[in-house]
């Protein structure tokens, strides 16, 4: 490409849709994905089948008012930790193991209790020590 190409389209979004994050999928972790109300899951990369370029992507987890929109997304393994942070300041981790595998239309398991005006805010990995 020239220094004025503007590259491929990598995924096509529908209105109000936004890219939360990105990763490379490896056969030994999982996709954990947790929702603004507390709720989460993981999800088996193979679940989710490869799309060519400029694709619409797949449905990974239901949005509702149980749900929230999702707050963050990250990859895992059952000897990771989670990281859960709050609008409100509240911080909770738990061990990866504690959260179920679960396939891409289930809703999830509640990974943290909130206050009625709280929201997760983001979440973060914590990758076991080797």
């Amino acid at each position: 490409m020239g220094r004025n190409a503007a590259g491929v389209r990598g995924m096509r979004l529908a209105k109000g849709n936004e890219v939360l994050g990105c990763n490379i999928a490896r056969e030994d972790e999982d996709m954990l994905i947790v929702g603004q109300k507390g709720i989460g899951k993981r999800v088996k990369f193979s679940s989710i089948g490869e799309k060519g370029r400029a694709g619409k992507g797949m449905k990974a987890m239901t949005i509702d008012a149980k749900t929230g929109k999702v707050a963050g997304v990250t990859r895992v393994s059952d000897e990771d930790d989670l990281i859960v942070m709050t609008k409100a300041g509240k911080v909770v981790r738990t061990p990866v193991s504690s959260i179920k595998v679960l396939g891409r239309q289930a809703k999830g398991v509640k990974i943290i209790s909130l206050a009625k005006d709280d929201s997760v805010s983001a979440i973060a990995r914590i990758k076991a020590q080797v």
